[in-house]
């Protein structure tokens, strides 16, 4: 993952199993990266358990996620949302019938402000738009509370256009001088009308216009994590259509809430908004 340590998965190992020590009958927890972990991070969890398991589930700030076994381990992705409090924590697994517990903690991470002019349609909303919002907001819930229990990722993550990042994961943002929600995704400075591609296989589960987001696309990679692209000028898949790495599925808009062309791309991970960089393999 981006900005972690190289130390080989191995070396992993052998550290998480100093720190943990094998006990028979017991899941071990035997790697968690990054630790401590920071408000939005993706956090890799390798589990250990006396032979062979399929399936698992591990807990972690009060969310559940699903894992997949990976040469006689159980390999986890759990996301942290953008504002949990900081606090210790206890991780817990339950892999194969057996069960373990690890000591961690969420740190806070330092964003930054911006501050942005729009139409005072997107800060001032009749009643009507607001019923529009509100339809919105509840229908995406739906979609990020359905978690396909099959992974449909095997490679690396890729940036899903061309161009350089812009407005960063996490800003605290006004619009209008008025507070909104941070920042959940990251911009990318494509030029309008450019190819956005998925940035990983997946299903197309949502291919709509949101008030906020404009014209969006949403693909579930499985597991829980979901990718978003929005403020497209137009899309090229359907929902229900399975699409593959780098597959291009829409251009660059200015649609919905922005003060220009660009690509919005946020990740959903078990509910909670992380930061796209952290994504498994993925270069920016």
């Amino acid at each position: 993952m981006r900005g972690r340590s190289t130390v080989t998965l191995a070396g992993l190992l052998v550290l998480g199993l100093l720190r943990t020590g094998l006990a028979a009958g017991q899941a071990n927890i035997v790697v968690v990266d990054p630790d401590p972990i920071g408000q939005g991070d993706i956090v890799k969890i390798v589990v250990q358990v006396p032979g062979a398991a399929t399936s698992g589930e591990i807990k972690i700030a009060g969310r559940s996620f699903s894992g997949f076994p990976t040469g006689g381990l159980m390999t986890f992705f759990a996301g942290v949302d953008l504002d949990a409090e900081p606090s210790s924590m206890v991780i817990e697994a339950e892999v194969g019938g057996f069960k373990g517990k690890r000591e961690s903690r969420i740190v806070a991470k330092s964003f930054g402000r911006e501050s942005l002019k729009v139409s005072p349609t997107y800060t001032d909303l009749d009643d009507k738009t607001l019923t529009r919002v509100r339809a919105e907001k509840e229908r995406l819930e739906g979609i990020w509370k359905t978690r396909t229990p099959q992974r449909l990722w095997t490679k690396s993550f890729v940036k899903p256009a061309v161009g350089d990042l812009g407005s960063p994961f996490g800003l605290r943002r006004f619009f209008n001088d008025q507070a909104r929600s941070p920042h959940s995704g990251l911009d990318i400075r494509a030029q309008a009308g450019s190819e956005v591609y998925a940035s990983n296989s997946g299903r197309v589960v949502l291919a709509d216009d949101l008030f906020f987001t404009g014209t969006t696309v949403v693909i579930d990679h499985g597991l829980g994590l979901y990718t978003i692209y929005a403020h497209l000028s137009r899309v090229d898949v359907k929902v229900g259509e399975d699409v593959e790495r780098s597959q291009r599925i829409g251009r660059v808009g200015a649609t919905g809430r922005v003060t220009g062309p660009h690509l919005h791309w946020a990740v959903k991970l078990g509910g909670a908004r992380v930061d796209p960089s952290g994504l498994p393999g993925v270069l920016l």
